[in-house]
């Protein structure tokens, strides 16, 4: 596995990091797919999965895995099932 220790300053993902993509992607409820930005979130090129290295897959999933927080969008997000039927009855 390739050494990925650059990821990280102090014990903490750096921004744009593969933990760091994984853990915002969660938070944010958005999809797994992993993802890093060498020169930090939304600079430079986007390296996606399939330049990525085996630990650098690993670390996007433990990111995203381990975050435990999620965005409030101030609303509860509701199933289709209930739009569904909210709609039903006002039609």
């Amino acid at each position: 596995m390739r050494d990925i220790s650059h990821h990280y300053k102090d014990g903490r993902p750096r921004h744009g990091s593969p933990e760091d993509r994984g853990s915002a992607d969660r938070y944010y409820g958005r999809s797994p797919i992993p993802h890093w930005f060498p020169q930090g979130t939304n600079k430079g090129e986007k390296i996606t999965e399939d330049r990525m290295s085996d630990s650098e897959i690993a670390a996007y999933h433990c990111g995203y895995w381990k975050e435990t927080d999620r965005k409030d969008w101030g609303y509860e997000p509701q199933s289709m099932d209930q739009l569904q039927l909210e709609e039903q009855e006002d039609g």
